[in-house]
C-alpha cells in the first residue's frame, strides 16, 4: 500500500513523464515552413560515374506501370513507361561501358510513410550511389500533414546517407495541376508540401527537380489537360517535361 504522499509523488512523476512524452511527440512533427526556399536557386548537378547503382523511388508517377516482378536493372519493363524510362535511356546512352545499373522501385499509391516502411528492402539493400525520390501527392490526398511529410523525408534521407555517406541525392517536387477535382481546396495546403521537400533538399545539399514549377511554366495559357490526365498523373507530354528536368541535373 502506498502512503498518500507516495501516491501523490508517483502520480506527479507519471504526469510529468506523460507531459514530456507528449511534447516530444509533438516536437517530432514540428514544421516551420521557410517560404524563402520557394525562391532558392538549386543549382547542384549530379555526375554519373563508373559502376553507379541508381535507384528511383516514389509513387505511381515513378512506378508508371512497371513490371514489379522484375527485380533486376536496366530492363524496359522493369523501368516502367514514365519519366524513369526516358531518363534511364538517356543515362545508359551517354554512359556506355560504365556498367551502370538502374532500378525503378516506385509503387502506385505510396505516401512518404509507405516509403519508410519498405525503405530497407526497396532502397538500402540495393546499395545506391545515386538516389532519386519523388513523393508527396498521396501524402496530400491521404491527409498526411506537411509536418509528418517533412519528418518522413528527413528519415528517408538520413537512413540513405547512413548507409552510404557519399550518396548523390536527387529530390523532386510533387505537383498537382488545375484539372484535379477540388483543386482550389488543395492548392494552398499543397504549398507547404512543396516548401517541405525544398527545405530537405537545401538542408542535405541535394540536387532538386522543380516539377511543379516546370509544368506550370509550360502550361501558361495552354490547356493544362495536355500535361496531366487528371491533375495528378502526367500525360505523355508531361512525362517528357519531367524527364527533361531530370536530365538537366545529371551529367
Amino acid at each position: 500500500m502506498y502512503t498518500r504522499l507516495e501516491f501523490l509523488k508517483r502520480t506527479f512523476i507519471s504526469a510529468s513523464l506523460f507531459s514530456i512524452s507528449s511534447c516530444t511527440k509533438k516536437n517530432r512533427y514540428s514544421f516551420y515552413p521557410d517560404e524563402s526556399v520557394l525562391d532558392y536557386n538549386f543549382s547542384k548537378n549530379i555526375s554519373i560515374r563508373e559502376s553507379d547503382r541508381i535507384v528511383f523511388q516514389g509513387d505511381s508517377i515513378t512506378d508508371s506501370s512497371r513490371n514489379r516482378t522484375i527485380s533486376g536493372s536496366n530492363t524496359s519493363e522493369g523501368l516502367g513507361m514514365g519519366y524513369v524510362r526516358y531518363v534511364s535511356e538517356a543515362i545508359l546512352k551517354n554512359n556506355t561501358g560504365k556498367n551502370i545499373a538502374i532500378f525503378n522501385r516506385g509503387i502506385a499509391g505510396n505516401t512518404s510513410g509507405d516509403l519508410l516502411a519498405r525503405w530497407s528492402v526497396d532502397c538500402i539493400s540495393l546499395n545506391p550511389n545515386v538516389l532519386s525520390v519523388l513523393i508527396g501527392v498521396n501524402d496530400l490526398r491521404y491527409h498526411v500533414t506537411p509536418a509528418e511529410y517533412y519528418h518522413n523525408l528527413k528519415q528517408l534521407v538520413d537512413q540513405a546517407f547512413t548507409a552510404n555517406p557519399n550518396l548523390r541525392l536527387i529530390l523532386a517536387e510533387p505537383f498537382i495541376l488545375p484539372n484535379i477535382n477540388s483543386y482550389g481546396s488543395f492548392i494552398d495546403n499543397f504549398r507547404e508540401y512543396r516548401i517541405a521537400v525544398r527545405m530537405v533538399a537545401k538542408e542535405y545539399g541535394a540536387a532538386f527537380i522543380p516539377c511543379y514549377n516546370a509544368l506550370i511554366s509550360h502550361i501558361q495559357n495552354a490547356d493544362y489537360t495536355k500535361f496531366s490526365v487528371d491533375g495528378f498523373h502526367p500525360s505523355a507530354l508531361g512525362v517528357e517535361i519531367l524527364a527533361q528536368e531530370w536530365e538537366n541535373v545529371i551529367h
